[in-house]
């Protein structure tokens, strides 16, 4: 229970060559392992794999490119660049607010992510993540 508890409170992940940075509600974590590794092993965790998580999501949503990563029903993950690579918990977003450089995420616990991302970019990227739970 102790780990579905720790993947329940992930808002965002930072992607860098060598290591990720995971931001949860409490504390951040840096782990020496690429994003798709942790990604691996998150899916690993359900039974899966990362490749047959986005195989699917690629043929069941017809989606090319910016694929969101489906792990379980606590968390699914959307890509969004800017200076960084960023990997964010769809369920932790509580809005997105236009600005006039980018737009911010605001998480429910009122944590805000300020990005460069366009507003219509990331309400994109938002969206197909969201529409994978509501169908």
């Amino acid at each position: 229970m102790g780990g579905l508890f720790l993947i329940m409170n992930i808002l965002y992940y930072i992607e860098a060559e060598t290591e990720t940075i995971e931001v949860s509600e409490f504390q951040e974590n840096k782990y020496n392992s690429p994003i798709k590794k942790i990604f691996e092993n998150l899916c690993l965790s359900e039974l899966t794999t990362l490749k047959g998580r986005i195989d699917a999501i690629k043929k069941v949503y017809n989606y090319g490119y910016n694929v969101p990563i489906y792990i379980n029903s606590n968390l699914i993950l959307f890509k969004i660049k800017d200076h960084r690579t960023l990997w964010i918990n769809y369920f932790k977003v509580g809005s997105i607010i236009k600005k006039k450089n980018g737009a911010d995420i605001v998480f429910k616990n009122g944590t805000v992510l300020n990005t460069s991302v366009s507003y219509r970019s990331l309400l994109n990227s938002f969206s197909k993540a969201q529409r994978i739970i509501q169908e």
